[in-house]
């Protein structure tokens, strides 16, 4: 996609307009949107698997957040393992939307085109990019983009949050806490 976009910009740089350049590039870019849907559906179940075990391993950390821990080297060890999830998630993350992001930077380009080498080619270029979506999935249950990142972001402070409310409830004095007896004979705290 990299090379795509460096080769249209080139092109609007130097004002090509014969159709048949630019019919070449759309085919060009079609083919590559070919390629990226067929790898796509070839590692969309590594993808999923892989966001999932992410997920959950960074949000079992983060529950352990809660635990007070005493000695030195595990809470070293803590640290050190919840930076390294949360940069592996977020590097694993950005590289997958990479290919959405050159998508997107491809069509920037072709909408500043200048009127003077704009035709049909072009449009029907932008008409491709504005109605084919394409990147990394998984299983199509989501694609990564950058909003992606940031909407697993919100969820895991929204995720934290809630833990630390709990955790503070739990951790109020068992005096002041009222015990609640249901039908079936168990109890809550309230």
């Amino acid at each position: 996609m990299n090379q795509s976009r460096a080769k249209i910009e080139a092109l609007i740089a130097s004002k090509v307009k014969t159709i048949l350049v630019w019919r070449n590039v759309r085919e060009e870019h079609h083919r590559l949107c070919r390629l990226c849907f067929q790898l796509d559906q070839k590692i969309s179940y590594l993808v999923l698997m892989s966001f999932f075990g992410n997920l959950y391993f960074l949000l079992a950390q983060l529950f352990n957040t809660l635990r007070p821990i005493n000695d030195i080297l595990q809470r070293m060890y803590f640290v050190m393992s919840l930076v390294f999830l949360i940069l592996r998630l977020i590097c694993v993350s950005l590289s997958a939307a990479s290919i959405n992001d050159e998508n997107r930077n491809i069509l920037r380009q072709l909408l500043s085109t200048p009127s003077v080498v704009y035709n049909f080619e072009i449009e029907r270029l932008i008409y491709q990019i504005t109605h084919k979506s394409v990147g990394i999935s998984g299983k199509n249950f989501f694609q990564i983009t950058r909003g992606l990142i940031l909407k697993i972001a919100g969820a895991i402070v929204a995720y934290e949050l809630v833990l630390i409310q709990f955790n503070n409830y739990l951790l109020q004095e068992p005096e002041n806490m009222q015990h609640h007896i249901l039908d079936n004979g168990s109890y809550w705290l309230c």
